[in-house]
C-alpha cells in the first residue's frame, strides 16, 4: 500500500521525532535499509543517508534551498493535499525540526564529508532531477570508463 501521502502529514513529521531519537530504531532501520539495497544500484533520501546509513555510497547529494523557499514548497504540497496550515506555520515547524535534526547526538542532519552539497532555491524539481542524474551517469561512467549513455533512465 502506498502510504507517500500519509507518511507526510504534519503529525506525522511531528510524531516521528520520538523513533528518530531512538538508537535501538535507528541502529534496526538502518540495517534493513541497508540488507534491502544489498547487491542494487539505487536512489534513497533521508536527513542520514549518506552520513549513517550509506556511507560508502558512490554518490552522495545534500539538498539545501532557502528556508523561505522551502516553507513555500512544503506548503503548496500541504495545500494540494486539502491540509489547512498556514505558510506561517509550516516555516515555524520547518525550522524547529532543522535545528533539532542538526543538533541531536544520534545521527545529525548535515552534509557527508564527500557529499555534493547542491542549493535548489532557484531551480525547478526537474532542474535539481537533471543535474542528479547527470552527476550519477558521469561518476558511473568515470568508474567504468564507459559512455554515460549506456545508462538506463527510469522515471
Amino acid at each position: 500500500r502506498d502510504v507517500s501521502d500519509q507518511i507526510r502529514l504534519p503529525e506525522i513529521t511531528t510524531w516521528s521525532r520520538w523513533v528518530a531519537d531512538s538508537p535501538s530504531v535507528r541502529r534496526c532501520l538502518g540495517e534493513w535499509q541497508r540488507r534491502l539495497a544489498a547487491g542494487r544500484n539505487l536512489v534513497t533520501e533521508g536527513r542520514d543517508q549518506g552520513t549513517v546509513v550509506f556511507p560508502q555510497a558512490e554518490c552522495k547529494f545534500f539538498l539545501t534551498a532557502d528556508a523561505e523557499e522551502r516553507a513555500r514548497r512544503r506548503h503548496a504540497e500541504l495545500l494540494r493535499r486539502g491540509q489547512q496550515v498556514t505558510l506561517a506555520e509550516v516555516l515555524r515547524s520547518q525550522q524547529e525540526r532543522d535545528r533539532r535534526d542538526a543538533d541531536r547526538p544520534l545521527a545529525p542532519m548535515k552534509p557527508a564529508e564527500d557529499a555534493i552539497v547542491i542549493d535548489t532555491t532557484e531551480l525547478t524539481l526537474d532542474q535539481v532531477v537533471d543535474l542528479l542524474e547527470k552527476t550519477v551517469r558521469e561518476r558511473l561512467a568515470a568508474a567504468d570508463g564507459s559512455s554515460t549513455e549506456q545508462f538506463e533512465t527510469r522515471r
